[in-house]
């Protein structure tokens, strides 16, 4: 994973647009669903896949645990539950990016 150009206060700025009440914050991948604007810089996130870089409150570690822990592999449909359920966020502009790697998912080379 690469940051991109000025991460630290890139990162800053969207966490300080968070509601008080949030339980994610992606900060990059793909977008299965509509999402909705939240403001300037956020979206709404409803499904967001990709879940490579991604900032969880401590109020949603147990429950994102438990679900894993059901899982022979972790993998996104957690995160994209998680959005079912709770206030989930995704940074307007990707402030990571994804360096190219083997996916088991797709069984291929892939470079988001």
């Amino acid at each position: 994973m690469e940051l991109m150009p000025n991460f630290a206060a890139k990162l800053k700025a969207n966490m300080m647009q968070l509601p008080n009440e949030w339980y994610a914050l992606f900060l990059a991948g793909g977008e299965r669903r509509v999402n909705v604007s939240y403001n300037n810089q956020l979206i709404k996130a409803r499904g967001v896949y990709g879940g490579y870089a991604y900032i969880l409150n401590e109020n949603i570690y147990e429950w994102v645990l438990m679900e894993w822990q059901k899982m022979e592999t972790p993998n996104d449909g957690v995160t994209v539950r998680m959005q079912d359920l709770f206030p989930c966020f995704k940074t307007k502009q990707p402030l990571v990016k994804h360096i190219g790697s083997y996916s088991d998912r797709q069984e291929k080379e892939v470079n988001y």
